[in-house]
Order: C-alpha cells, then structure tokens, then sequence
C-alpha cells in the first residue's frame, strides 16, 4: 500500500530528521533505563552500608559490655600477679626460705598447732597461731626457744579462749 501523507510540504518532517528523532528517542530511553537502574544500586548500596553499619555498631556495643565485665577480673589478675610477684622477691632470699624451714620443721615436731596468719618479709617473719591445749603450747614455745636462726623472738599477744584454746601471734627478728 502506498504512504499518504496529507501534511502540507512545508510541514513534512524531512527523512533525516525523523531518522534522527526516533534515534532520540531510543537514546533517550536506554538513558532512562540505565538512570534508574543505576539509582536502584546506589539505594541498595546505601541500604546494605546501613545494615553494616549497624552491625559494627552493635559488635562495638558488645565489645564494649564484654570489656566492662572482664574489667573485675582483669583487677583480680593484675592484683595476683602482683601478689605472686612480691611472694617471688620474697622467697628469693635466703633467709626467708630458712625461717619457711623452720616453721615446717616446728609444724612437724608439735601437731596441734593451727597457723592462721603468717606474715614474711625479708628480716622478719610474724606467726599467728592457735594452740588447742596447754601442754602443746608448753611444746611449741620450747620448740620456738631451741631455734638459733634469729636473735630476737618476742611474743606480742597471748590470749586463752575455752572454744579455740590458746591464741598467740610471735615475731621472729
């Protein structure tokens, strides 16, 4: 079938200007396309940054709680270790070792004896102890007397108590 164009000549669009039109209009919808399929990966960049955001924030917060809870334990360690440091000074030297000897060697002799404190520094050792009956108190302070390691021995309090017995705290120099 022929083409009728009815258009006045003067209103006729050249072939070139149609041919360029509809290739506008192609451009024009491939950029369209492309326009929102690029702001569709930019909104779910932004959407997937925020969710890894979240979760960074949320593992800090965490990190954060745990620190807290350990803090009490991490003082305990540093105050043990501490402890355990002075105690390796202490058994260092020699003479502590000889009077730890000594308290073994008495423990061993008299076995009513109950220890509840011993203090060691490096001239001096302090006992604390409870003794159940008269005779080994008799025994134990004899046992005291026969040591020559230390040349002053003084005894700074003595008590007597029916539930525990006798009750003494000794300092060796």
């Amino acid at each position: 079938m022929a083409e009728i164009n009815l258009y006045p000549e003067k209103q006729r669009q050249s072939i070139s200007w149609y041919k360029f039109s509809q290739s506008f209009k192609t451009i024009n919808f491939v950029i369209t396309v492309i326009f929102f399929v690029t702001a569709l990966i930019i909104v779910a960049f932004i959407i997937l940054n925020q969710n890894a955001i979240n979760q960074a924030k949320a593992e800090e917060d965490d990190y954060r709680s745990r620190l807290k809870a350990l803090s009490g334990v991490e003082y305990q360690y540093m105050f043990i270790k501490d402890r355990a440091a002075k105690a390796d000074e202490i058994l260092k030297a020699r003479k502590v070792v000889k009077n730890l000897e000594d308290i073994n060697s008495i423990m061993q002799k008299v076995g009513d004896v109950n220890l509840t404190e011993v203090q060691l520094e490096k001239n001096k050792l302090s006992i604390t102890a409870t003794v159940p009956a008269f005779s080994s108190l008799k025994t134990f302070i004899s046992e005291i007397k026969s040591l020559e390691s230390y040349q002053k021995v003084m005894i700074d309090s003595l008590s007597f108590s029916p539930d525990k017995g006798y009750s003494l705290q000794i300092n060796f120099q």
